[in-house]
């Protein structure tokens, strides 16, 4: 069995693009986690000109997608929030600053390098320690027929008003286990992995199968009365939420449109809360603008972020058994709403993996 980490020679070039440009990613043992840096060469420094979430807007979207579908992808909007919503999340499961300064002379890059984390396992820390081969959840890689990195991007202006997106590369590096389907299965026994039994009885792993859900509210609703349906199957882990406000150049995360959630299982509400401390659990937020205090970027929570995380209330690695349910919700209570103003909701999900683990 061997663990390894290798940057693909494989890459992705910016351009605007909806449809996605795809990025091969090598069909190799399990992937247990993808670090994905953007190279941004912008049109001027962004030392004093970044915009709320700018760099972070470079990913509109993101989708690992196989064979028999997609693994992961995010909610999205023109404004690129998708991007942002996913380094909040690192930021939040793992801890990573995710890019360095904004400063593009030297002694700095030439480029601001701005990294985003795919961790399918349910520990991405243990013991203590960061855990990249985490073997709770992961992508047979091996054993699929195409495997493609789909990156969305939206116009060059994303940024800033003035400074824009020269070029980008992005570079794609995967952590991964090779070996024997008996030395797969002995680190899964190893890590301590318990699985949960299905239909078709235990699975050799679990896999991530991510949904997504973007909305615009149309009225305010009192009480966690606006109800959205969350997907059935698999196991539920977590639901992520960014709310953003429609602005005139681009839209920016807001405080004032969810502020309360409710989640309803068949037999019982685990959460039902008001969001302020939500939000305020979040590490600080980040920005390279010199400006960070008008943009409302200075030493605390960024704001417009709920991160629900279920496991504490089902599974400890997994959350909710979601096999054969269809009437679990998410309820929210919606305080203001604009025209233009969406909800980006992402349900953390997996599903089993009955397949061969190594080759």
């Amino acid at each position: 069995m061997r663990k390894r980490l290798e940057t693909q020679t494989l890459t992705g070039a910016w351009s605007a693009s909806s449809a996605g440009i795809p990025i091969a990613v090598p069909r190799i043992g399990m992937i247990t986690r993808q670090a994905i840096t953007v190279e941004i060469t912008p049109s001027a420094t962004l030392d004093g000109a970044n915009q709320p979430d700018g760099i972070f807007r470079v990913i509109q979207n993101l989708r690992l997608v196989g064979g028999n579908g997609s693994y992961f992808n995010l909610p999205g909007d023109a404004g690129g929030q998708g991007g942002t919503l996913l380094h909040y999340l690192n930021r939040h499961q793992m801890g990573f600053a995710g890019h360095i300064s904004g400063d593009v002379t030297a002694p700095q890059h030439t480029y601001v390098p701005v990294s985003f984390y795919y961790h399918p396992g349910s520990r991405p820390s243990w013991g203590g320690r960061d855990n990249p081969f985490d073997m709770t959840s992961f992508i047979p890689a091996a054993h699929e027929s195409v495997l493609n990195l789909e990156w969305v991007t939206g116009p060059n202006t994303l940024l800033d008003d003035t400074v824009t997106i020269t070029s980008a590369v992005m570079r794609v590096s995967n952590y991964f286990i090779t070996g024997t389907d008996e030395e797969l299965r002995a680190e899964v026994a190893r890590q301590r992995v318990a699985l949960p039994a299905f239909a078709g009885g235990v699975p050799t792993g679990m896999m991530p199968s991510w949904q997504t859900l973007t909305y615009g509210p149309t009225a305010a609703a009192s009480d966690y009365s606006l109800e959205h349906n969350i997907p059935g199957g698999g196991y539920l882990r977590g639901i992520y939420i960014l709310n953003q406000d429609a602005t005139a150049t681009r839209s920016v995360r807001a405080d004032d449109q969810i502020t309360g959630v409710k989640v309803i299982m068949p037999d019982h509400d685990p959460i039902k809360v008001y969001t302020d401390f939500l939000t305020n659990m979040q590490d600080f937020g980040s920005s390279l603008g010199a400006d960070e205090a008008a943009d409302d970027f200075g030493r605390h929570a960024p704001g417009g972020l709920i991160f629900l995380d279920l496991r504490p209330h089902g599974n400890p690695d997994y959350g909710f058994n979601l096999e054969g349910v269809t009437e679990a919700k998410l309820a929210v209570t919606v305080s203001e709403y604009a025209a233009g103003d969406d909800q980006l909701i992402l349900f953390d999900k997996v599903k089993p993996y009955f397949g061969l683990l190594g080759s």
